[in-house]
């Protein structure tokens, strides 16, 4: 068998930075998909906004923290929290 020329500059020290980057790039796509809604809600009082997996609402009534709530959307009332 003949050997392959392997260019100096595909040697693993040249490609392994980018390795690297690769794996913080996807790391960054998982836990930034998986953010809650809650980092995009605005000052609000305890108990004056409903959070659901997707979104959030203003709560009407405002209740307590924690109890459970539901924002209208066209497709029917989604559960959520009050936060």
């Amino acid at each position: 068998m003949s050997e392959i020329d392997v260019p100096e500059s595909a040697t693993p020290e040249r490609i392994r930075p980018f390795r690297h980057f690769r794996l913080a790039f996807a790391l960054c796509l998982v836990l930034g998909s998986t953010a809650p809604a809650i980092a995009q809600m605005p000052p609000h009082a305890p108990g004056t906004i409903c959070s659901t997996p997707a979104f959030w609402c203003w709560a009407q009534p405002a209740e307590p923290p924690g109890a459970v709530c539901f924002c209208p959307t066209p497709q029917g009332a989604v559960r959520g929290v009050l936060r």
